[in-house]
């Protein structure tokens, strides 16, 4: 499946420059997937307003620093670890989890997720399929960023790609 990266110019500043991935023939990226699926249900709309304030500070305060993101594998979470989703009242929810590649600090690859029912996300089958795309992604483009088919401009934040590369998943 061919993966391209897209810039998310609402979210993005001269401190962090979001992108994220449409897959396949997908006209949408992974991360207006997320949004647009976890905005369905009630339960998920405070957890999703929390992970889009961090994406805010991150790109306006923080930048896309190592302690921001909850290191998964070899990709990273929102939220951080700390503070937690947990709803008390529920057996097997961790809350919602966004899936992302932390490029350095100033970009950041946002991708998708959904609700973490159990502890360890390879269990999971709502998220299971989420995590291993974001790992799979981040495999690759690290590959091609050693083998120079990307480059990544940290003054300016931009992923720079050879015309003829293509990210296949």
């Amino acid at each position: 499946m061919k993966a391209t990266f897209v810039v998310i110019s609402s979210l993005s500043t001269p401190l962090v420059r979001f992108y994220s991935i449409k897959l396949g023939s997908r006209t949408v990226s992974e991360f207006y997937n997320f949004q647009e699926s976890m905005s369905l249900e009630d339960k998920n709309k405070q957890e999703l307003g929390e992970i889009n304030s961090y994406i805010k500070e991150i790109a306006t305060k923080y930048g896309a620093q190592e302690w921001c993101f909850r290191s998964e594998d070899s990709a990273e979470a929102l939220p951080p670890k700390t503070p937690r989703f947990i709803e008390v009242n529920v057996q097997d929810d961790y809350g919602i989890r966004l899936y992302c590649i932390r490029l350095g600090p100033g970009i950041v690859v946002l991708l998708n997720g959904n609700r973490k029912t159990t502890q360890k996300v390879n269990d999971c089958p709502l998220c299971s399929p989420h995590f291993k795309i974001a790992r799979r992604l981040s495999t690759k483009i690290n590959y091609a960023i050693a083998e120079q088919q990307i480059a990544l401009n940290h003054i300016s934040n931009e992923i720079t790609i050879e015309d003829d590369f293509e990210l296949s998943i």
